[in-house]
């Protein structure tokens, strides 16, 4: 079985910049998958883990068509296999350009 609960919030600094935040924890319980499992599977379908992801960033709205969004994040995931535990932080620049044909 699996869930997932997360939390996002925005706040508007100006009309074109925004900050942003995110927090997602998941548990991945496999208990299920091993009763009467003969065949070998893959570590991540048999073994239990939780995952706990972090982000926070800013967004700016450099023109109508273009944005600018920057982040940086933490992950962490635990579990009682060890090939699954890790920690990882992440940072992202981005440049977004749109444009909708009509």
């Amino acid at each position: 079985s699996n869930w997932r609960t997360d939390l996002t919030a925005d706040y508007h600094l100006t009309e074109y910049a925004t900050v942003k935040a995110s927090s997602v924890y998941e548990v991945r319980n496999n208990d299920d998958l091993r009763k009467g499992q003969t065949l070998p599977l893959p570590a991540d379908q048999v073994e239990d883990y939780n995952t706990w992801i972090n982000l926070i960033g800013t967004e700016f709205d450099l023109t109508r068509n273009i944005v600018f969004f920057t982040y940086f994040q933490h992950a962490e995931r635990d579990s009682s296999f060890v090939d699954l535990d890790f920690e990882r932080n992440t940072f992202e620049a981005r440049l977004t350009y749109t444009h909708q044909f009509e």
